[in-house]
């Protein structure tokens, strides 16, 4: 099956925009979560020239400028249920600083936005919009931008370190629950209407 028949078919997918050495870690992750032994069917938008994971079965790769508006067009982001964006590396080079590849973060969430506001106007509910961000500076800009949630790289595994000094043995805990591939795990659910209002 060709990539833009599979796209068409795709439903509740999670969308990564960029590409760096992170992303092979997040789609291993997704691939633990599920129920019944269901992996999340990731779909990697980059321009680089050969996705190492998109091998798998549930993943996709689609060679394209996740910048434009035409790109955003054919991913079903109106039926995702998550548009990460990550720190681009492939922009990295001796001339683009770190503060860069925040500012084309920044660009690309602007771009995602107007396209939901412009051509998803009609749907019930957007995707979540997830951020990779390096550098603490770009967090206000990309609150303004319109993301749900900002990961900052390095800031949690600079305060594990700290933690691990203080409480020795803490980061196997985290470790451990940060992850879907080995140990346990924590889930957000709704309570039962049962439980409202009730004390503990």
């Amino acid at each position: 099956m060709n990539i833009e028949k599979a796209i068409y078919h795709l439903n509740d997918h999670i969308v990564v925009l960029g590409y760096n050495d992170r992303v092979e870690r997040i789609v291993k992750e997704l691939a633990g979560e599920g129920l019944q032994g269901e992996k999340e069917k990731v779909l990697i938008v980059s321009e680089i020239d050969h996705c190492p994971v998109e091998e798998a079965q549930h993943v996709y790769f689609l060679q394209a400028d996740p910048m434009k508006v035409e790109t955003l067009a054919r991913l079903q982001l109106e039926k995702a249920k998550v548009v990460l964006v990550v720190a681009d590396s492939s922009l990295a080079s001796a001339d683009i600083q770190i503060g860069s590849i925040d500012a084309q973060t920044v660009l690309s969430v602007i771009t995602l936005q107007r396209y939901f506001a412009h051509y998803l106007s009609y749907a019930k509910k957007h995707p979540r919009v997830i951020v990779e961000c390096m550098e603490e500076n770009a967090v206000e800009h990309l609150k303004n931008a319109g993301c749900d949630e900002i990961v900052m790289v390095g800031s949690t595994s600079a305060a594990l370190l700290a933690a691990s000094v203080i409480n020795p043995g803490i980061t196997k805990f985290f470790g451990e629950v940060f992850s879907t591939l080995h140990g346990h795990e924590f889930y957000i659910t709704r309570a039962p209407s049962s439980l409202f209002n009730l004390s503990f």
